[in-house]
């Protein structure tokens, strides 16, 4: 699923496939009550700059600009996973203490 997670945002990234027709930019305003979108989340669109009155966010740009630890997103995904090591369950320790020691915690988590 790792491998499976990061191929598809380096495709969102590179606008390939499933994710080809993804935007690299929204365009949006508040209007008081609402928030008003001018594109499509599906379809690219060939505006860079924001109309006047309109706010533009990243959206598929953001993965090509987005860098953790230098290490772009696609692969900062798990990047310090170890099979048999790293695995966390999402649960808080209450729950784990109500199982009386049949769930394991990775130890250091």
């Amino acid at each position: 699923k790792i491998e499976e997670t990061r191929t598809k945002i380096q495709n969102i990234r590179d606008a390939k496939g499933d994710f080809a027709n993804v935007p690299k930019y929204l365009f949006w305003k508040n209007n008081g009550e609402e928030i008003q979108f001018l594109n499509s989340f599906y379809k690219p669109t060939s505006l860079t700059v924001a109309p006047t009155g309109w706010i533009r966010l990243d959206w598929g740009q953001h993965l090509t600009t987005n860098i953790i630890d230098g290490v772009t997103l696609d692969k900062a995904i798990a990047r310090l996973f170890v099979t048999g090591k790293s695995e966390l369950f999402p649960y808080d320790q209450a729950t784990f203490d109500s199982y009386q020691g049949k769930l394991k915690q990775n130890p250091g988590y």
